[in-house]
């Protein structure tokens, strides 16, 4: 919804923007031969750079907000993602498929801060880690692609070399 807003008011922004460049323009032509070619030319530069500034500005503040609601966002998910990364850590046991396993059911109040919170590549590690969990299969690939997407979803590099790095973690965890 938000977003719509500021698609509809960035829309009737350009609309005015439209209208007054026009008007100016019919200004301009009527009014022809009392203005030379210099004055005209300085009134259509002073016209772009009018409308050039206003987009800068328009973008400043929009980034701004948005590299604020970021920063709001990073420290929940962070503190989401730090007790998600503490139950990685704890040793699991093979279980029964479709037993609870301990690891996960104390977790159950941190999934719908995880739902809200967590993107949707997180979200869906999240599962893969819980099936895999309950099924008693190989964890290790499914920690490392858990780790992956909360790192990406903090805004941190996930190169190849790092990936490397964060499987040696886990191979000497293990």
């Amino acid at each position: 919804m938000r977003s719509f807003l500021q698609f509809l008011v960035a829309l009737l922004t350009l609309s005015v923007l439209g209208w007054a460049a026009w008007q100016g323009y019919l200004i301009i032509r009527r009014q022809e031969a009392g203005l030379d070619v210099t004055t005209r030319s300085i009134l259509v530069i002073g016209a772009l750079v009018l409308i050039v500034c206003t987009f800068m500005i328009t973008s400043a503040i929009s980034s701004a907000a948005a590299r604020n609601v970021r920063a709001r966002q990073f420290e929940s998910k962070l503190a989401l993602y730090q007790l998600l990364l503490r139950s990685l850590q704890e040793p699991t046991e093979p279980s029964v498929p479709g037993a609870p396993v301990p690891s996960v059911s104390g977790l159950q109040p941190a999934e719908p801060h995880l739902l809200l919170l967590g993107s949707p590549q997180v979200i869906r590690s999240w599962n893969e880690y819980i099936v895999a969990t309950r099924s008693g299969s190989d964890l290790q690939p499914v920690r490392e692609k858990l780790l992956l997407s909360m790192r990406s979803d903090l805004w941190q590099p996930n190169d190849y070399f790092l990936q490397k790095e964060i499987k040696k973690l886990f191979t000497y965890k293990t």
